[in-house]
């Protein structure tokens, strides 16, 4: 059996329980956002150790389990604690208590999985930090941007000063919130010289980058040592320079496949060998110099759209993966 850690509402998890069910392999979705209102044991002796789900009145033995999938999953802390009458200082430190242990039974589900069976993707890295990922790219021999993370107006001014353009964007992962619908994302944006002025002395630890001239971007989606690589075009649209993401829906930008140097997918294969990740979205840019420099990885980052423009079929390579281990 395949265990899924995610939503059968994502079209990639559809997509690819039924190239599964063409393979003859049975599957198991587990919601990745319910996984603590799953019944579970969990037994630790001296002879053996044993996970047995029970979902929807069905057992499921981890023993049955020969490969697991962590799309998606998450480490909630919430409790639903009654209010300590009277004795609010108590009611607080009982809900932070009873938030670790949660973490704790989570963990120790995941950490159980992690040591027993074939995996794909870690659930103690789907939000990895960005200066984490910098270092270990560093490490591998990838180039990075210059980067800083302040506090302080003057040394913000100071690294304007110093690389001319920069960019602002989050140190964890973004954030999409709907709200009487519309949409709110957080982008990278341009920081100029007044903005900084502007900006108290003292303001809310920030995240400040070069920015580099691109010729292109590049979003590389790594499954078990195998880069598949897709060129956008964003420079061509002025709504997308800084960040391809913010879409310009009524003309998408191009994209292509695209087959990085050799020596970068190795540094490629290295960094995610660092940071002990098999599989990753990964975007780069390719400078108006010719250089590939690394921005950032989301370990759980969609690669339905890389699998569409560049007919790589990775749902079908994703589906092998899971059935072969």
């Amino acid at each position: 059996m395949i265990l899924i850690v995610g939503s059968k509402e994502e079209n990639t998890v559809q997509e690819i329980m039924s190239w599964l069910d063409f393979f003859k392999q049975k599957t198991c979705v587990i919601e990745h956002c319910d996984l603590e209102n799953i019944t579970y044991s969990l037994s630790l002796n001296d002879n053996a150790d044993e996970i047995t789900f029970n979902q929807n009145g069905k057992n499921i033995p981890l023993d049955d389990v020969k490969m697991v999938w962590f799309r998606k999953s998450s480490f909630n802390r919430k409790s639903d604690l009654h209010q300590v009458e009277n004795k609010p200082r108590l009611h607080q430190r009982l809900s932070f208590h009873l938030e670790r242990e949660l973490w704790g039974f989570k963990n120790s589900l995941y950490n159980m999985i992690l040591s027993s069976k074939s995996c794909l993707g870690d659930p103690e890295k789907n939000d990895i930090n960005k200066i984490y990922s910098l270092i270990n790219a560093k490490k591998a021999g990838l180039k990075i941007p210059s980067t800083l993370i302040t506090t302080r107006k003057k040394v913000s001014g100071d690294f304007l000063n110093r690389n001319k353009n920069i960019i602002t964007k989050t140190m964890q992962d973004s954030i999409m919130v709907w709200e009487n619908d519309r949409a709110y994302s957080l982008y990278t944006n341009s920081v100029n010289s007044d903005e900084i002025n502007e900006a108290e002395e003292s303001f809310f630890p920030s995240l400040f980058q070069e920015e580099i001239i691109k010729e292109f971007e590049i979003r590389t989606f790594f499954l078990n040592g195998t880069c598949y690589s897709m060129a956008i075009f964003s420079q061509s649209d002025q709504k997308t320079q800084v960040d391809y993401r913010d879409y310009n829906w009524k003309k998408m930008n191009r994209m292509v496949p695209y087959k990085l140097p050799l020596d970068i997918e190795k540094k490629i294969i290295n960094f995610m060998s660092l940071i002990n990740l098999n599989t990753g979205s990964i975007d780069l840019i390719k400078s108006k110099q010719g250089e590939y420099i690394f921005l950032e990885i989301n370990p759980v980052g969609q690669f339905g759209f890389v699998s569409a423009h560049c007919n790589y079929y990775l749902e079908e390579e994703m589906a092998k993966h899971l059935s072969n281990n």
